[in-house]
C-alpha cells in the first residue's frame, strides 16, 4: 500500500479530517519529495503539497502523487497556508 493510502487509512480509522504533515522525515516519506522544506495537507478527497519557490522544479520531479504548489517571498509558509485555508 502507497504512504498516502496507508495515511488515510489511518486517519479514517481515527476519524481525523484533515492532516499537515510538517515534519520533513515525514513529508518525503509521504511524497519522495528530497528537499528541506515542504509540507502535506491531506484530507480523504484531496492532497497538496506545499514548497517554497526554491524547490518549485524539484517538487515538481519527486512529487508525484499530489499536486504541487509553491509560494515566494515576502509570504512564508505559515502566512501561505493561512490565506489557502
Amino acid at each position: 500500500m502507497q504512504p498516502l493510502s496507508r495515511l488515510r487509512t489511518a486517519m479514517a480509522k481515527s476519524e481525523i479530517g484533515a492532516l499537515l504533515v510538517s515534519d520533513i522525515v515525514n513529508v518525503g516519506w509521504l511524497t519522495g519529495f528530497t528537499g528541506t522544506y515542504g509540507r502535506a495537507v491531506i484530507t480523504q478527497d484531496q492532497a497538496v503539497f506545499i514548497t517554497d519557490g526554491r524547490y518549485t522544479l524539484q517538487a515538481g520531479e519527486e512529487v508525484t502523487n499530489m499536486p504541487c504548489v509553491s509560494f515566494s517571498s515576502p509570504v512564508d509558509g505559515d502566512e501561505f497556508l493561512a490565506q489557502k485555508v
